[in-house]
């Protein structure tokens, strides 16, 4: 049976593909599924931070959480990589520094 092109083939765990880190990329690490997206829905969010969707609401509830986007009228939020990794770069910025998020 021939095999199927490299592109095809499913990448092992941590393997860099075409949504690769690129940069000071921050997401990525042990999220999978989230490699290439430019939203990010509520469960992928918290598996990008590590925390339960229920405590990423109450985060979002306390204003902690960058603002999400509803596109088309949808409840549903979604955040943008560009916002997420903004915000994991302050909470980072602000751990060197000793100051509480």
């Amino acid at each position: 049976m021939p095999r199927a092109p490299s592109s095809a083939r499913p990448r092992p765990r941590g393997e860099a593909g075409d949504g690769a880190r690129r940069g000071n990329n921050i997401l990525g690490d042990g999220a999978p599924g989230v490699e290439g997206a430019l939203l990010l829905d509520r469960r992928q969010l918290a598996r990008v931070l590590g925390i339960s969707v229920r405590e990423l609401d109450r985060l979002r509830a306390r204003g902690v959480l960058p603002v999400p986007i509803h596109l088309g009228g949808s409840r549903a939020p979604r955040w943008t990589r560009a916002a997420v990794e903004a915000f994991l770069g302050e909470l980072q910025r602000r751990a060197e520094r000793g100051a509480r998020p």
